[in-house]
């Protein structure tokens, strides 16, 4: 065969082959999420994308959190893998359509999210997730707002598919009176802090996010307060306040409350716990709880599902790429993670780079895909370089360049939303044991592994059946098993949920099953 022919016969079949790679079609993953890989050749890289159909109303969108908590200064380093956070929160109890609906997840589809810090591992900017703000922000000058990204808004009143936006910075708003406590008497108290260290003459409001329990104070007044509904602190106005109710009054306190999954717990010290005691001077007292911030893209915040911060920032908004100098945009190639969409679709995309097969690309390369491949108006670039990974259906599918994932502040998910299903085994006031004979039984502050516990309870420890309106909900398996979750109480009066399966009642005492 002579050389010539040769030589065009391996361009026709290089051609070939990089054709198809383009043209690789879209594969379901479950109905309304489709994985794709992108192959290109010159320069070579890879790119495994996946896309969620905004039309579909079975799937969403919902941030994670690494272990389940917000890192706090001198508390110690808080990052965890994509594939141990998809665990954490697959099958965990979600929130979606206010208080009408609730189902339970099934996460398909992740990437890692935001940039954090070196020194502990919190992330850089504000977060919100599964309807609430949590991220431990605007506690000082330096921290009064944050670059944001990608936002995602619930529907209305009934399970509707979410709406995503490209967000601006966030900051208080310049009237800090407007993040407040408010009463019956129509009078009101601001607070200082969300999820925040203790500060002396100060309000600071904690939520499951910050951990099993407040930390530990001197002489403060903590009031738990349950939200009606059992609905999540979502984001809402003055104008527009959550409802809830003072459950627990502890004055001359030295920390240490149980947080509830469905409430929070307000914090005051000084001066400022003396206001507090005059508007809420006994358990049943209405608290109110009103947030606002402010969106430099003038983006209204209210009732926010989930929203994540960028690493360098938006590298498309409304379909035009910035204007910008930055060697981080044109120059520098590395792993990439970002999350994008259009009018259709939400995206899912990670850049692997670092190796022999797939060099990397530069912020604006991964914009040009976006529009080019995607045809997405939109997209941010989250955090890259080891931390770039995308895990679907089970495995991680991209090469983390650090050759096994790196633990990550917080991530993103595309979640199928699966029925509500609840268990009548008990009724509320019946009397229960524990049944854990080789083992302690982790009592939680919410149905699921999900939630942080609070207490462990040794084998045949006593509990009664505590009313409420996810009482009996199934929430995230055990060893595989469905799983049911019940609020009980402890003969000491400390709250909190199990797994029916570790429950028993007087008559099965001593009786183990296996799960």
């Amino acid at each position: 065969m002579p050389a010539s022919f040769r030589s065009l016969l391996l361009l026709a079949l290089a051609l070939v082959l990089t054709i198809g790679a383009a043209a690789q079609t879209w594969q379901e993953v479950v109905p309304g999420i489709d994985y794709r890989v992108y192959r290109f050749e010159s320069p070579q890289n890879d790119v495994f994308v996946t896309r969620m159909d905004r039309t579909n109303t079975s799937v969403i969108v919902d941030a994670s959190l690494a272990n389940g908590r917000i890192s706090q200064p001198n508390v110690g380093w808080n990052t965890e893998t994509i594939p141990s956070q998809v665990a954490r929160y697959d099958g965990a109890f979600g929130y979606w359509g206010r208080e009408t609906a609730r189902f339970r997840y099934r996460v398909v589809a992740a990437v890692n999210g935001s940039g954090f810090s070196s020194a502990n591992g919190a992330p850089d900017s504000p977060m919100a997730m599964n309807g609430a703000l949590i991220k431990r922000t605007f506690s000082n000058s330096s921290e009064s707002g944050g670059a944001m990204g990608f936002s995602y808004k619930i529907g209305g009143t009934a399970p509707t598919p979410g709406t995503p936006y490209m967000s601006g910075d966030l900051s208080l708003p310049g009237d800090s009176s407007k993040n407040r406590l408010s009463f019956a008497d129509s009078t009101w108290l601001q607070f200082n802090k969300l999820n925040d260290q203790p500060l002396s003459n100060a309000i600071i409001i904690y939520t499951h996010h910050y951990g099993a329990r407040t930390p530990t104070t001197t002489n403060t007044t903590e009031i738990v307060v349950r939200t009606d509904g059992s609905a999540p602190l979502r984001i809402l106005p003055w104008s527009n306040y959550l409802p809830g109710t003072a459950v627990e009054i502890r004055t001359g306190s030295t920390g240490q409350t149980p947080i509830p999954f469905d409430g929070y717990v307000i914090v005051a010290s000084g001066s400022s716990a003396t206001s507090l005691q005059a508007k809420v001077p006994s358990v049943g007292t209405v608290v109110r709880l009103s947030q606002e911030t402010q969106d430099t893209s003038g983006l209204d915040w209210t009732n926010m599902y989930c929203a994540i911060g960028p690493m360098w920032g938006v590298i498309l908004r409304a379909g035009a790429k910035p204007t910008t100098s930055s060697s981080s945009y044109h120059v520098d190639v590395h792993p990439r993670t970002a999350t994008a969409f259009n009018a259709n679709y939400i995206y899912f995309i990670v850049v692997d780079g670092r190796s022999t097969r797939s060099s990397g690309m530069t912020l604006s390369e991964l914009a040009d895909f976006c529009i080019d491949e995607l045809a997405a108006t939109d997209a941010v670039n989250l955090d890259g370089g080891g931390s770039s990974t995308m895990w679907v259906d089970g495995s991680i599918r991209n090469v983390p360049s650090d050759g096994t994932p790196r633990g990550v502040a917080n991530g993103l998910m595309m979640i199928q939303l699966l029925p509500k299903e609840t268990s009548t085994t008990f009724t509320a006031g019946q009397n229960v044991f524990s049944n854990t004979p080789s083992t302690t039984l982790n009592l939680r502050t919410g149905p699921g592994t999900n939630f942080h516990t609070i207490q462990a309870l040794t084998h045949n420890t006593p509990l009664t059946i505590v009313s409420h309106d996810l009482a009996g909900l199934r929430a995230q398996n055990i060893s595989a098993n469905p799983s049911y979750w019940w609020k009980v109480s402890t003969a000491g009066g400390v709250e909190g949920w199990v797994a029916e399966a570790f429950l028993s009642t007087a008559s099965e005492v001593g009786k183990w099953r296996e799960y």
